[in-house]
């Protein structure tokens, strides 16, 4: 592709950044300044079978950049803003560089974390890379975007994607999948809508209320951290093992019997658990949740993230099946309110939060059992990637599989925070695994 000067001038796009990326890049930028770098990619990698058909798998990334506006969409900054350019499908171009040959004991991984960090670098163009370790067997496929390219649905679709059209190319096949959605398109239909969000907007109202119960801020992790909040560290992981493929389907039927979702399951247990750690009579926390809600972007890549306000109210309940409903309700209102970019609603309410790369601490769910392909992730040794975080907040997602329901948490690495967020996940576990095997669990 054309490099950031050439793009910048050649393909003015006046289509803004959307919420999510203009954030996301003003961020960056503002800690760069301030010399505080650190990763803000998120990835993927699969294996293919057999040794790479280089000239096949150039053709499938061609197809796939093609595919999504986004890819071929990038920004540079001037003025104190960040204005778009996007090029024509025609002037994609993969350039293939071989990096160097490695032995086993050549500590491959460290190499390329270092490589899909500088490669990914928001504030360069493309901020993506796809890199390939080939071996005699059998090939693994590695794609990296900086955040402003994709949410974690997007990232977890390029593995079936990438994986049918190399194969489609390899076998000189023309079932290219159809054109999706364009998040670029998303972003300008993003923003006209946001134009009509005021104070007196319901999401602003509905914000304005949380943040008043919060004490004028985002809700924060129930106990200590080892860390003042707002103060950028390098950050810990942890993936915690809670159901599997039978459990996760008994704790889903004890949702349903109370005519509610997983998700809202997920969010009674998130409250059961913190009510265990501080005892407080509402728990109030953040979940972030899709804005697909045109069908053209169903299987767009991009930035289709929200967030949503919950409040669970513990007054009178003795259970999981009591709060259930509750927990219901709060979902149903946080997935309308995270329609409208929360950006814009602090913007209107006058909010300011320092430069973090995580707004606020999370609770997520998603069932990748929804995205295509997932039923062979197994096959393919599908993993996601992260790069090392540096941040104050914790963020738990939750996650459920073919296989099994698990837990990924990320936090601050300082003992405290290790200790206390354990305590956390041991709640969890045993909330979900006392619903999933009684149908039922009575609060602390």
């Amino acid at each position: 592709m054309p490099d950031l000067p050439t793009a910048s001038a050649l393909a003015h796009d006046p289509t803004p950044p959307s919420y999510n990326q203009e954030r996301h890049l003003r961020v960056v930028t503002a800690l760069r300044r301030g010399d505080t770098g650190f990763p803000t990619w998120i990835g993927i990698a699969f294996d293919v079978a057999g040794a790479l058909d280089v000239e096949a798998f150039r053709s499938a990334l061609r197809t796939w950049i093609g595919r999504h506006e986004t890819l071929r969409s990038g920004f540079h900054a001037s003025g104190g803003a960040f204005h778009r350019f996007t090029l024509d499908r025609d002037t994609v171009s993969v350039v293939d560089t071989v990096l160097g040959d490695f032995t086993p004991a050549d500590d491959v991984a460290a190499y390329l974390v270092d490589r899909l960090t500088h490669a990914t670098d928001a504030t360069r163009w493309p901020s993506y890379v796809v890199e390939t370790v080939e071996r005699a067997a059998s090939t693994t496929v590695i794609a990296a975007l900086d955040h402003s390219n994709a949410d974690g649905y997007s990232i977890f679709a390029v593995i079936r994607e990438l994986h049918d059209l190399y194969d489609a190319a390899v076998h000189g096949r023309a079932d290219v999948p159809a054109d999706t959605g364009s998040y670029v398109d998303f972003s300008r239909a993003e923003r006209i809508a946001a134009h009509r969000v005021d104070r007196h907007h319901p999401a602003a109202v509905r914000w304005a209320a949380f943040l008043d119960a919060c004490g004028g801020g985002l809700p924060t992790f129930p106990l200590d951290l080892g860390v003042e909040d707002g103060v950028c560290v390098p950050q810990g992981l942890t993936t915690e093992h809670l159901l599997d493929a039978a459990g996760s389907a008994a704790f889903e039927a004890a949702c349903r019997a109370g005519r509610s979702s997983v998700l809202a399951g997920v969010l009674t247990a998130t409250a059961i658990s913190c009510h265990g750690l501080r005892r407080q009579p509402v728990h109030r926390f953040i979940t972030p949740l899709h804005t697909r809600v045109a069908p053209e972007w169903s299987r767009s890549m991009g930035w289709y993230v929200g967030a949503g306000p919950v409040e669970i109210a513990l007054d009178g309940a003795a259970d999981f099946r009591d709060l259930l409903p509750r927990a219901q309700k709060a979902a149903r209102t946080a997935n309308r309110v995270a329609q409208t970019p929360l950006v814009k609603v602090l913007e209107v309410l006058d909010v300011r939060l320092r430069h973090s790369h995580d707004m606020f601490s999370f609770v997520s769910f998603l069932d990748l059992r929804d995205v295509p392909g997932s039923e062979r992730w197994v096959e393919w040794n599908a993993r996601t990637l992260v790069g090392k975080s540096h941040n104050s907040k914790t963020s738990f997602w939750v996650n459920r599989t073919h296989e099994d329901l698990h837990v990924t948490a990320r936090y601050p690495d300082t003992a405290t925070a290790r200790e206390n967020v354990g305590h956390f996940l041991g709640r969890l576990k045993a909330v979900v695994r006392s619903v999933a095997e009684t149908g039922n669990h009575s609060l602390p």
